[in-house]
């Protein structure tokens, strides 16, 4: 194992350790796996209600859980956070404008929404004013009081019902991760042991080394499979494609070398390439032609001499023959290996490589909460 894989694995176990030690605290944090994650989510019954109400009821869902210390809307969890609203009186004002005065009921539920679990439920009341019946609502939403209390004890008996799924089905999560490296799917299968909280210790723990394991085996696939597309690139003269690929790979000390003489071997064989080409373009006197191609040859490689004398003799001969003069550029030096960012900690590369990660949805059943 590379040196630079070793310290990325100790400071992995060292951030899991410190993070073990302590407990989900209930403010308001940056969002970050680790986290108790509840997915915001409307019942079908609230579709009579406009977009714009819905999107106002979600934006409350996302309230509630990010000011008790709970990651909201951003990820995919089985856990969810759902309102049903109930019209209980409605009057219309003979007045001009027309006013709508509503007194609503609000009942909200947290639960496991792939196994229909309800584990909290609060019911509070609120009356909305508008000259629209739309506007009523918008507004007996957006002023209802969630920061209190009878919501944090809501959300609090929920968080140790979510702490009790883990520690119930550590093993089972486990299991299927370990199926899903089986069959090279890294990204759930990482994706579902860094959701485990970081409040659930003994889970965590048990989590640290497959995470250290299957991330491994993800980062040599994949860098795998790029060394080879790069290696067909340079087959084909697609220098450009094969350094735009280098350029994003996560290279450890393991691949380092090999990386390096690819690296070369690209430089090569461009300038080989492209030095061809000059040559034919000087035997129809292309001038234009070979100043293109100059420009893709680096000063560092091997042919640039060679290259450098061609491009002299092709600007004597214009100078003398056309009174004319060229300015040849070359090009100052290709890529160099970035290592710097291989030498982030395992937890970080693995929270940042799976941001842009889309995990399959989740079919939920909750419409029958009550």
């Amino acid at each position: 194992m590379g040196k630079y894989l070793k310290y990325k694995l100790i400071i992995l176990i060292l951030i899991l350790i410190k993070f073990s030690l302590i407990a989900q605290d209930d403010s308001p944090k940056k969002n970050e796996f680790g986290k108790i994650y509840i997915t915001s989510i409307l019942p079908t019954t609230n579709l009579k209600f406009s977009n714009e109400v819905n999107t106002f009821l979600k934006n409350k869902l996302n309230l509630i859980t990010t000011q008790n210390g709970l990651g909201g809307d951003g990820m995919k969890s089985r856990f969810i956070i759902t309102a049903k609203v109930a019209e209980l009186e409605k009057e219309i004002t003979s007045t001009i404008p027309q006013m709508y005065t509503l007194k609503l009921e609000f009942t909200f539920y947290i639960g496991d929404g792939v196994d229909g679990k309800l584990f909290a439920s609060t019911t509070t009341y609120n009356t909305g004013v508008g000259e629209t019946e739309t506007k009523a609502y918008i507004n007996g939403i957006r002023n209802l009081k969630v920061n209190n209390q009878k919501f944090r004890n809501f959300v609090i008996d929920a968080k140790s019902k979510i702490v009790g799924y883990y520690n119930e089905n550590c093993k089972e999560i486990i299991a299927d991760a370990k199926i899903n490296a089986t069959m090279k799917q890294f990204d759930l299968a990482l994706y579902d042991l860094i959701s485990i909280p970081h409040i659930c210790t003994e889970c965590k723990s048990e989590s640290i080394a497959l995470i250290k394991e299957i991330y491994e085996k993800k980062i040599y696939i994949e860098t795998l499979k790029s060394y080879n597309e790069i290696n067909n690139l340079i087959l084909q003269n697609k220098f450009e494609e094969a350094y735009n690929i280098i350029s994003k790979v996560n290279i450890d000390s393991n691949w380092s070398n090999k990386f390096n003489e690819l690296l070369k071997e690209i430089d090569q064989k461009k300038c080989n390439y492209y030095l061809a080409k000059a040559k034919g373009a000087w035997v129809q006197k292309d001038i234009y032609t070979m100043g293109e191609c100059f420009k893709e040859i680096s000063v560092v490689s091997n042919c640039y001499d060679e290259a450098n004398r061609l491009s002299k003799e092709a600007s004597t001969w214009l100078k003398e023959k056309e009174n004319k003069e060229i300015e040849i550029k070359f090009k100052e030096k290709e890529i160099d290996l970035d290592y710097q960012k291989s030498k982030m900690n395992l937890w970080s590369k693995v929270s940042q490589s799976l941001i842009k990660y889309n995990p399959p949805s989740y079919a939920y059943n909750f419409n029958d909460w009550r």
